[in-house]
């Protein structure tokens, strides 16, 4: 009678056991407390939404600059130029960017001349020189009175190599009333970002900002990886009656033009401007109400393209830790628009962290009819054997 009861005990706890582990989230979903699977930032996650977005605007400017007599400086045009950052609002070609970014040639010109001048005769006193050019002296295009010409390209993608797109000003607000212009290239298919529709953000929002850093100037030719800058919105201020968002991120003068989002990926302003000099992060943001003011007056829609939403969920499900409907999603995304800039390192870093810590939670790719088979299989077995205990204790 003891072996048998020790038998039945031994049935049913294995049964229990058995049903124990079909509901158990440890046999379905893998290793998911392990302690060394890294936990990511909100910030991380946010810069990974934002910067496929993000383009490299470029100016040049060519023009002569003349004395008031209408004599030249120089016997030949002066050509200059910026750099600027912008980020795509809508995946048919529209690009924004700030409206300082857009305009400037004569400024640029007569800065280039002045430094010219002083190089060519160093006695001269530069700030002296710099102020009779913005007072005195002229510019212009090719024909007297034209203005001087100026090409804008955006250059798009993830690497240096990203082919350079001719673009058109097609809206433009100065910096005194908004800082914002659109521009258009003739390309579709770009990865685009999410517009915030709000009329603005509450103080202490967390933010990040993303551009090409660097002097706009000077530097030299960039990797089109953008950099990211957090912070939090500090204040709501206002230049005159236009409305900025003050920043604390570390925003450079190329990065003028990029996005600054919310920690859900989502832009809710554009980098405007800083006040150079300080000695900690200070930066303006121009609100995305006036972007999509300007994109409603000129018909344009902010919206994403499929590979957009596709990259976005693929996110989404990484930063969860849910790598194999991550795998899935950024397969879509480079389906629909190959090279979509970060899928593919990203889908890599999804397949790397799967094969190490497992996935955190269940994929939304359906069940894994493999594992629930395999314990159906031992379920039945396990009350198979409770049958033939029973059985042979009856025997």
């Amino acid at each position: 009678m003891p072996d048998r009861r020790r038998r039945t005990r031994f049935a049913a706890l294995l049964v229990l056991l058995l049903a124990a582990l079909v509901g158990s989230p440890a046999v379905a979903l893998g290793d998911q407390d392990s302690p060394e699977r890294p936990v990511p930032s909100p910030e991380q996650r946010a810069a990974a939404l934002i910067t496929p977005p993000v383009v490299l605007v470029k100016a040049e400017v060519r023009g002569w600059v003349r004395f008031p007599d209408g004599q030249p400086i120089k016997i030949d045009p002066f050509v200059t130029g910026w750099r600027c950052s912008g980020f795509v609002v809508n995946p048919d070609g529209w690009v924004a960017t700030a409206g300082h970014c857009a305009e400037g040639a004569r400024e640029a010109l007569l800065r280039t001349a002045a430094d010219w001048a002083v190089r060519v005769i160093p006695t001269l006193d530069p700030a002296l020189v710099n102020e009779t050019a913005q007072a005195n002296w002229r510019v212009e295009g090719d024909e007297p009175g034209s203005p001087p010409a100026t090409a804008m390209t955006v250059i798009a993608g993830g690497t240096a190599e990203g082919e350079a797109l001719p673009a058109e000003v097609t809206g433009l607000v100065p910096l005194t009333a908004g800082d914002v212009a659109l521009l258009k290239v003739q390309r579709g298919g770009l990865a685009a970002a999410e517009l915030s529709t709000d009329d603005g953000v509450d103080l202490g929002t967390p933010v990040v900002s993303a551009g090409f850093p660097g002097n706009t100037d000077t530097a030299a030719e960039p990797s089109l990886r953008p950099a990211v800058a957090g912070g939090e919105i500090s204040a709501k201020k206002a230049t005159g009656i236009v409305p900025v968002y003050q920043t604390d991120a570390e925003v450079s003068e190329a990065m003028s033009g990029g996005p600054t989002a919310d920690l859900d990926g989502v832009a809710v302003g554009i980098n405007s401007f800083g006040i150079h000099g300080q000695t900690q992060p200070f930066a303006f943001v121009a609100p995305a109400r006036g972007l999509t003011d300007l994109m409603r007056e000129k018909g344009v829609t902010p919206t994403l393209g499929p590979a957009d939403t596709a990259y976005r969920a693929g996110v989404e499900h990484y930063f969860d830790g849910n790598y194999t409907a991550a795998i899935a999603d950024f397969d879509q995304a480079l389906s629909l628009a190959p090279g979509y800039p970060g899928a593919a390192d990203l889908r890599t870093s999804a397949e790397q962290e799967r094969d190490r810590y497992g996935d955190v939670a269940p994929s939304d790719s359906g069940p894994n009819w493999g594992l629930l088979a395999a314990l159906a299989v031992l379920l039945v077995v396990g009350a198979g054997v409770v049958v033939v205990i029973r059985r042979a204790d009856q025997a």
